[in-house]
C-alpha cells in the first residue's frame, strides 16, 4: 500500500462509476424483488441496512475520513441531479 495520493475525474460515464452504478440498481431490484414478495416489510430500513454496508466499506477504503465526507456530499449531487433530470424529463 502507497501513501500517494492522487485525484480521479468523476463522469457519469467513467468506468469505475458505472460499474458501482450499475452494481447500486441490481441491488435495489433486488430489493424491490423482497418488497414485492413480502420478504421485507420496510423498503426504507432494507436501503439503510444496505447504506451501513457501503458505509463501512467506504471508511476502509479511504485514507482519511474526510475522504468519505466527500464522497458522500459528491455522491448526493449526482443524486439530486439526476432526480431533477427525472424530474424533467416527465
Amino acid at each position: 500500500m502507497t501513501d500517494e495520493t492522487y485525484t480521479v475525474e468523476l463522469t457519469p460515464d467513467h468506468k469505475d462509476f458505472s460499474i458501482g452504478y450499475n452494481m447500486g440498481v441490481d441491488a435495489l431490484e433486488e430489493i424491490q424483488k423482497q418488497v414485492e414478495t413480502k420478504a421485507a416489510d420496510h423498503e426504507p430500513l432494507v436501503l439503510m441496512g444496505m447504506l451501513t454496508v457501503l458505509m463501512e466499506c467506504a471508511y476502509r477504503a479511504c485514507v482519511e475520513e474526510d475522504d468519505v465526507d466527500e464522497l458522500l456530499e459528491i455522491g448526493k449531487l449526482l443524486a439530486k441531479e439526476s432526480m431533477k433530470e427525472s424530474h424533467s424529463i416527465h
